[in-house]
């Protein structure tokens, strides 16, 4: 796998929900961990991004949450279309791959397009394999903006397979923004020779720390 190293973060713990209406104006995102997507991985290896993409993480004790401020300069050239869930790769996205053993083996994908469709699989990353038959009962939001668009994700810890085991878990996860123009970019916060985030997770509770 060229999936070799991690980076290793902290990712803060709010007590706090959201209104989840796509626009990151609650207080809670400006105590949230936040990157800058600012490799194109795809279809060139590590170049700087073509577009500015903004993520924010932090969680609740039960619940991941996720904020992307995506800006474009051309948002009249924002590709996204009103289709069946999981049939949107093609348009402009945002979202996440979360590794929740943190073996490299199997990865849960979340993405939305900028209409607000969502995509989620499961990724066999032994043999690159994904599986669209797998829905989870997750919540997005999307709201377009002047200059691109931006999107809330809630996405409920239970959702997903993990360790029970007490003591700290170890979890790897990768941001992601899908941007298609002349090519197809693949805007990730990380290069590819370091392409996970290292998430640690302790205790019996369901935290991201």
């Amino acid at each position: 796998s060229k999936y070799v190293a991690y980076l290793d973060w902290q990712i803060p713990f709010l007590q706090q929900s959201i209104v989840l209406d796509g626009k990151l104006d609650e207080a809670s995102w400006q105590q949230a961990k936040s990157y800058q997507l600012e490799y194109a991985t795809e279809p060139f290896e590590n170049i700087a991004a073509p577009v500015d993409t903004r993520v924010y993480v932090f969680e609740s004790g039960d619940t991941l949450y996720v904020g992307f401020i995506a800006r474009d300069p051309e948002p009249e050239k924002i590709r996204a279309y009103l289709r069946d869930r999981d049939k949107v790769w093609d348009d402009d996205l945002v979202g996440l791959k979360l590794d929740t053993y943190g073996t490299q083996k199997l990865a849960y994908h979340f993405y939305v397009n900028a209409n607000g469709v969502q995509i989620d699989t499961i990724e066999s990353e032994l043999n690159d394999s994904l599986r669209d038959d797998w829905d989870a009962n997750w919540q997005t939001s999307v709201s377009r903006t002047e200059d691109g668009y931006t999107a809330e994700f809630a996405i409920p810890l239970k959702s997903m397979n993990f360790s029970e085991k007490d003591g700290e878990k170890h979890w790897r996860v990768e941001f992601l923004r899908w941007y298609p123009r002349e090519v197809k970019y693949r805007l990730s916060h990380i290069a590819v020779a370091v392409s996970y985030t290292h998430l640690r997770a302790h205790e019996t509770r369901h935290d991201l720390v």
